[in-house]
């Protein structure tokens, strides 16, 4: 294998206006690989040589296990002779909290789930979804206006009873279509489809190494391709390490023309994938001639071949580019008119007259190729036979790809990994060299002691206060004269160890750990590392809230990555289907959707709106049944409504949810304005009756009282005329005994 030098740059891309069938040839698609590499190399690509050595570092500070060289050179640099002098051997094993955030940052991605949203955005399929839309609310409108007449006609009208929610207003139709309740069956299909893709595919691990990238390099990469053994579209990680891609400055990578990455492949597998393209010889070479870096003998044998070479060593570049195809047509227009259009070589050069044109246009294609580096061989090369072609016009590469910022989280946080190290790395060094514990003695005061018989050697004083804690010492001579005036204690501790060089220590690991708390957002209340425990519950909310702010950046990478790679599938999934073999998928939708897809209508290659929608949590479901209870509480929801509530959020749509939530809201509010001005008409209604009866009342009294004044009347008429009769019967009995009297006196005088 040659030691071509890579990053001279001698190496230029190839003329892209040439004959198309050159471009299918080995050497077209190699020099365009090596000039592809030499940019690599030379890091004038994204992901540069210095930047994969970077890549290699901040892996191992990921893991925890960052090279201690650097913290050495500055507490012990080396001398000249290349030794470093230390008081003795410390323990240079890193006290890494990088591994700590990262879990946490990445644990706190991969708890959030969500589900594939296609919506197909072409004209066809946006009248399909306003005709679902008119015939529900024709079908609503037909059930009220049927409604009287049912238990008449006994039978009734059967309906397709699919849809099970009929709207009642146009609000709510309205609020249907809001939620996405009018699917078509080819974007339900094609939900399920992709669905289907990112579980073979293993999307859950790579979703995790995904995070892991994003912390650790700020870029992500991942390719679609379709797999030759399931016959589906599946998808993969790509390591940005080895990621081979033109330098852009925008962010999802949209506007590169070619993409590739460096892969390690041992011979049996070059030999299986390069099939024809390559023949043993030629694979025979390849091993001799890397002989310096891989230690590989060969068998003519099958199992020979497998069995010796085993390791991965030989390193390819898996290459695909943009290139637009000259197309040439002639134009010639027969003796009746007509008009012919044939298909010309690209050397073609008849001239045109007034009955033949040439006609020269640009077809936007896609070519790969796999080349193994440092050789002239490649294989898999040519035309790519599995072209994405949103529109007729343009194609798209199988990478997706997003580059967060030029420096990660992990690059922001490593400095104060490192202060970390060193405070480290000198509190061992400082207690390494600190002195033990130890008296300072006036020796006088303990040279003149008794005991009573004996004088006592200061070795002998110092032996009795280590074991009794009694320190004998005489502040005088023996000619009583005081020792030393001036002194103090004649024995006192002198401290040994670090002392206060601990704390500055201390201190400045706890700074560091703050920083790196302030840069990922993860505070001690998410950490849980020292949560305090009377923090207020609205504080904690905060502290979450101000984290996931932080982190949104990142997970706004992976979302649009996770999109733009459905959409890629899409395409794949629906190309399948329509060019191959779709049996594959028949277990996942079924033969009639697929149907839908294989046949030749304008929907068989529709354009779907790819959007991830998020999966409620525990948290979210809970405070929409919250809510849904404190509603049926005060009666503005009824039983069967909080069912319902209940059978959407399992079915994962929160959004729906809360938009029926809101709408039964609204519709209770009406239902109670109505009531009021119900129960204000009716109030009305009632002071008017009871004016009215008050009124009637009156009249009644009124006329009752006539009718009583006029029966006193004639009843104090009648007793007038009874008293006057009688009067007038006791005047004439009067007038009568007089006349008698008056008769009976004549008659005596007569």
């Amino acid at each position: 294998m040659s030691k071509t030098n890579y990053s001279k740059g001698n190496n230029t891309f190839p003329n892209d206006n040439i004959d198309p069938a050159l471009k299918k040839q080995p050497k077209y698609c190699r020099d365009f690989a090596k000039a592809a590499y030499s940019l690599h190399k030379r890091s004038q690509g994204n992901i540069g040589g210095s930047k994969q050595r970077d890549i290699s570092i901040l892996k191992l500070y990921a893991e925890g296990r960052q090279p201690v060289e650097k913290y050495l050179d500055i507490i012990c640099p080396k001398d000249k002779v290349g030794k470093r002098r230390t008081f003795m051997d410390l323990s240079l094993d890193p006290i890494s909290v990088i591994p700590k955030f990262r879990s946490i940052v990445i644990g706190k991605f991969l708890e959030m789930h969500h589900d594939i949203v296609a919506d197909a955005v072409d004209e066809m399929s946006g009248g399909e979804r306003r005709l679902m839309k008119n015939k529900l609310w024709a079908k609503a409108e037909l059930d009220r206006a049927l409604q009287p007449f049912q238990e008449l006609i006994n039978a009734g009208v059967q309906f397709d009873q699919a849809q099970s929610v009929i709207p009642s207003t146009v609000e709510e139709l309205n609020m249907m279509e809001a939620v996405g309740s009018f699917k078509l069956q080819w974007e339900m299909g094609i939900e399920l489809l992709l669905q289907d893709s990112f579980n073979i595919s293993d999307w859950e691990i790579i979703k995790q190494r995904l995070y892991e990238n994003i912390f650790d390099t700020a870029m992500i990469a991942v390719k679609d391709y379709t797999d030759v053994a399931s016959g589906k579209a599946k998808t993969r990680f790509v390591d940005v390490e080895n990621l081979v891609v033109r330098y852009s400055n925008h962010k999802k990578y949209d506007n590169i023309d070619y993409a590739g990455e460096i892969m390690y492949y041992t011979p049996n597998q070059i030999r299986t994938f390069a099939g024809e393209d390559l023949t043993i010889e030629q694979i025979e070479e390849i091993i001799s001639s890397g002989k310096s870096n891989y230690d590989y003998s060969y068998d003519n044998t099958v199992n020979g071949f497998y069995e010796k070479h085993g390791n991965e060593d030989i390193e390819v570049l898996d290459i695909c580019w943009m290139t637009n195809d000259t197309i040439k047509q002639e134009k010639r227009t027969d003796k009746r008119g007509k008009v012919h259009y044939n298909n010309v070589d690209f050397n073609y050069k008849k001239k045109s007259n007034g009955k033949r044109e040439i006609l020269v246009g640009q077809k936007q294609m896609v070519y790969r190729c796999k080349w193994i580096v440092g050789t002239n061989y490649v294989f898999n090369f040519g035309e790519d036979e599995d072209i994405i072609r949103p529109t007729k016009k343009t194609v798209r590469l199988p990478y997706s790809i997003y580059k967060l910022s030029d420096k990660s989280m992990l690059e922001q946080i490593i400095p104060h990994e490192d202060g970390i190290n060193l405070a480290w790395l000198n509190f061992q060094n400082a207690l390494a060299k600190a002195q033990p514990p130890g008296m300072a003695i006036d020796i006088d005061a303990i040279s003149n002691v008794f005991d009573g018989r004996n004088q006592l050697t200061p070795k002998q004083v110092l032996q009795i206060k280590r074991e009794t804690g009694d320190l004998l010492y005489s502040a005088t001579t023996h000619h009583n004269q005081v020792v030393n005036p001036n002194a103090g204690r004649p024995v006192y501790d002198l401290p040994g160890g670090v002392g206060s060089y601990l704390q500055e220590q201390m201190s400045t690991i706890d700074f560091n750990i703050q920083m790196i708390r302030n840069i990922t957002g993860i505070n001690e209340i998410v950490d849980a590392s020292a949560p305090s425990p009377n923090a207020l519950v609205q504080t904690s909310q905060m502290a979450a809230e101000s984290t996931n702010k932080v982190l949104y950046q990142m997970y706004f990478a992976y979302k649009t990555v996770k999109e733009a790679t459905a959409s890629n599938l899409s395409f794949r999934i629906q190309n399948i289907i329509r060019y191959t073999d779709y049996k594959p998928y028949m277990n996942v939708v079924g033969s009639a959707i697929l149907e839908v897809f294989k046949s030749g209508s304008p929907i068989s290659h529709s354009q779907y709106g790819i959007t991830l929608k998020m999966k409620p949590g525990a948290k979210e479901k809970n405070a929409i049944m919250q809510k849904a209870n404190e509603y049926y509480a005060k009666g503005t929801i009824r039983l069967s409504d909080i069912m319902k509530i209940e059978n959407i959020i399992e079915g994962g749509s929160l959004k729906q949810a809360q938009l029926y939530l809101a709408y039964k809201e609204k519709e209770y509010e009406k239902l109670e304005a109505q009531r009021q001005q119900e129960a204000v008409q009716a109030q009305s209604q009632a002071i008017q009756d009871q004016q009215a009866r008050a009124t009637e009342g009156r009249v009644v009294e009124a006329k009752a009282n006539s009718e009583n004044k006029k029966d006193e009347m004639a009843t104090k008429a009648y007793f007038d005329v009874q008293e006057y009769e009688k009067k007038g019967d006791i005047i004439r009995e009067q007038d009568d005994n007089k006349s008698n009297n008056k008769i009976k006196e004549d008659l005596l005088k007569g």
